[in-house]
């Protein structure tokens, strides 16, 4: 990625950690590129992008994908691809770790920002159990940053977040967890000094 090499972020609520093997920036938005480490029970909730299309490929265990269709696994080198408005998550019931590759094309600054805020927010405590953010200003940014859509209760609240989004802009709270979290983009404005 840099000179100070790659980043990795963890979520003890989803029970794994993210590397960022390649960037927006660094491959000028082509692709995104991360290492997934999923601890044994780790999951996320179902969930559709609209802006990339998300390819999972197995590296080590075997990873277990949801999709509308239901269940299917992949093996180390398989691979799925996600394209835009199909929804998906990723699971491990195995006893296991299970490393895998996700590869976002094109490339999406605002969803690298999304995972590094979101984390850190988990990380500091400043969530409720379920990584739901207690300010729902934080709400907003994540929201805006994401284009993580989700299906029942979340898909409800999307209006209110958009609301806080845009008033997460005003009242500096957007720039504020950026410039905390937002490890990406502090590497890239340090490389632009």
């Amino acid at each position: 990625m840099d000179s100070s090499g790659p980043i990795t972020i963890t979520n003890p609520k989803n029970k794994d950690s993210v590397t960022f093997l390649e960037t927006s920036a660094s491959t000028q938005g082509e692709r995104t590129l991360i290492r997934v480490e999923l601890e044994p029970g780790g999951s996320n909730a179902l969930h559709y992008h609209t802006q990339f299309r998300e390819r999972f490929e197995a590296v080590e265990g075997i990873l277990t994908l949801r999709t509308r269709e239901g269940y299917q696994t992949l093996a180390p080198g398989e691979s799925f691809t996600a394209e835009p408005h199909v929804e998906h998550c990723f699971l491990n019931p195995s006893h296991h770790k299970v490393c895998f590759l996700t590869e976002l094309r094109p490339a999406n600054e605002k969803f690298e920002l999304f995972l590094q805020v979101a984390y850190g927010l988990i990380r500091d405590t400043w969530t409720l159990p379920g990584g739901f953010p207690l300010n729902p200003f934080a709400l907003g940014v994540l929201y805006d940053l994401g284009d993580t859509h989700y299906r029942g209760v979340l898909e409800c609240i999307e209006p209110v977040a958009s609301w806080f989004s845009q008033r997460a802009r005003k009242n500096g709270t957007y720039h504020r967890l950026l410039q905390t979290y937002g490890q990406t983009r502090q590497l890239q404005l340090h490389n632009e000094e």
